[in-house]
């Protein structure tokens, strides 16, 4: 019952964002390349993410992220679940630069011990729009895993992926 209720509020959150945000809702998958902190070298990193834009100006950004490598002859998972606020200085425009920062979830296994923890990140890049619907980007990002830990130890990601704009507009009265 209470899992009905749930997924209940769940779908009504979703369709009122939906029409809130019709056609500045956009969704897509990226893949970048990795440099960890400490000895490992750059790893691939793959992921999806959404976003939502409030205005031209200003977008919330949500990512999930996987990659693998070695640390101390140990593997590593990492899987950051993170949320950004990106500015776009230029606004809607065909080359659409922005920069941005946010904090996740950093999940992190190392051989069988979870060393999960709170992090941040700080991003820049270059969004291409060829159509309103599509879009290219390249971004750098600069990541600290473990702010609370270890606030010194960071790594970059550079990369780019491809995003489409999702349109709810679903409307009970006319």
């Amino acid at each position: 019952m209470k899992s009905d209720k749930r997924l209940w509020c769940v779908a009504i959150l979703l369709f009122t964002v939906g029409n809130l945000y019709s056609g500045n809702v956009s969704v897509g998958g990226r893949v970048s390349l990795y440099d960890p902190p400490g000895e490992a070298g750059p790893t691939l990193m793959i992921g999806v993410d959404a976003g939502v834009r409030f205005n031209d100006y200003f977008e919330g950004a949500a990512s999930i992220e996987w990659t693998q490598y070695k640390e101390n002859g140990k593997d590593v998972t990492l899987i950051p679940i993170t949320a950004d606020l990106v500015a776009h200085p230029l606004g809607i425009s065909l080359f659409d630069p922005f920069f941005g920062a946010g904090a996740g979830y950093y999940y992190k296994l190392v051989g069988n011990e979870n060393q999960s923890s709170l992090g941040i990140q700080l991003k820049f890049g270059l969004h291409w729009k060829p159509t309103s619907g599509t879009g290219l980007d390249f971004t750098v990002q600069y990541r600290i895993p473990d702010i609370i830990n270890k606030p010194k130890e960071g790594g970059w990601s550079i990369g780019g992926g491809a995003s489409g704009t999702v349109g709810v507009n679903l409307s009970l009265w006319r």
